[in-house]
């Protein structure tokens, strides 16, 4: 489907420049604003993260870009898989704002990462509570939206956006970009200090993949200019995953991410703490990257386990009688764990050509 001498030559080198520019996304210029006025005034600043890979390295650009805008006080917090499951929970909104009130002197804002779009309550208790609600997501929204103070998603109504199949850390990238075009055109840095926001393009190409977005349009730009710096092996703890995963040296490509990656960084989210990842792509000590990393591998390793184990198990409750007047698949047993269930059932569709639901007893 390219056509056109422009089409070809975009597709065979796509650059950064032909990105559109992030003031033409629906909710930019107010969730900019909110930021600018939150500096000046020294507000805390709580980014809240999916606990995938796309949710992970969006918390981790976000938190990155705050970190080298100077914001004092900034945390990140992302939710337990298990306890708490995904997006926004007033809980967690709770502890959030107790830690604010009594160290930071108040609320703050808070900035999604990769969810929220569907939050109507929760959203609803943060601003009760006094925060300043910034949605950055890529789901589709629902016919009602939360009550945040500014929304970013490509696909919300009115949203003249050119390109809808960002990822979570897409949309998050685009808001540093229009948060660096003010802080630039104020003068914020001198003109040779202005930041490259090329460098945090391995995070932006690592979350795209994994997410399983088309590799198309930006997110082709995105994945192509990420696999650069990647291959430049700077960022410290993205290079210690590297190394567990035995790519290290070697040039990673989109598959790399993929199939290696990718897994390491969502299976401490499904077995431990999500945290840890964004922890290891954060930090610039080597000696915390490797024991972050080595976690993520052990993660990993048993993620493989629970997932070989559960996919035995499930594929002898299949029976043989009757399977061919099947429709579908609906399977259960009491102790699965709840954290593989996903991946086991898309190998269970591969195998058996139907669709399969598995269920576990949680609560």
């Amino acid at each position: 489907g390219i056509a056109g001498e422009k089409d070809v030559r975009d597709f065979l080198g796509p650059s950064l420049s032909q990105l559109p520019r992030p003031h033409l996304m629906k909710g930019m210029s107010k969730a900019v604003q909110i930021v600018l006025n939150g500096l000046k005034k020294g507000n805390p600043i709580t980014v809240y993260g999916d606990f995938d890979a796309d949710g992970v390295t969006a918390t981790t650009v976000l938190s990155l870009f705050f970190e080298e805008l100077g914001v004092v006080p900034l945390q990140y917090y992302i939710p337990d898989r298990l306890k708490e499951g995904y997006g926004l929970n007033t809980e967690a909104i709770n502890k959030i704002w107790n830690v604010c009130s009594k160290q930071k002197g108040g609320p703050g804002i808070l900035i999604t990462a990769d969810c929220g779009i569907s939050d109507f309550k929760a959203v609803e208790t943060a601003r009760k509570l006094g925060f300043t609600v910034i949605i950055t997501d890529h789901h589709r929204p629902p016919e009602e939206l939360p009550t945040a103070d500014a929304i970013l998603n490509p696909l919300q109504p009115e949203c003249g956006f050119p390109y809808k199949s960002l990822a979570g850390v897409g949309v998050a990238f685009f808001f540093i970009l229009g948060l660096r075009a003010e802080l630039a055109g104020n003068s914020h840095w001198p003109e040779d200090r202005i930041p490259n926001l090329k460098s945090y393009m391995d995070l932006v190409a690592i979350g795209t993949v994994a997410d399983q977005v088309p590799i198309t349009g930006s997110n082709r730009i995105i994945v192509k200019a990420g696999l650069e710096i990647i291959n430049r092996g700077e960022r410290t703890g993205l290079r210690e995953l590297l190394k567990t995963a035995n790519i290290f040296g070697a040039e990673v490509r989109a598959e790399d991410i993929a199939y290696r990656i990718a897994p390491r960084i969502n299976a401490i989210g499904r077995i431990g703490s999500a945290q840890k990842a964004v922890e290891l792509l954060c930090t610039n000590r080597p000696e915390i990257a490797e024991k972050l990393a080595a976690e993520l591998e052990e993660a990993n390793n048993i993620r493989k386990g629970i997932e070989a184990d559960i996919f035995t198990e499930a594929t002898q409750l299949v029976s043989s009688e009757g399977f061919g007047t099947t429709n579908s698949l609906l399977l259960f047993k009491n102790d699965w764990h709840q954290g593989v269930l996903g991946i086991v059932a898309s190998r269970l569709v591969e195998k058996f050509n139907r669709p399969t639901i598995l269920l576990t007893k949680s609560g």
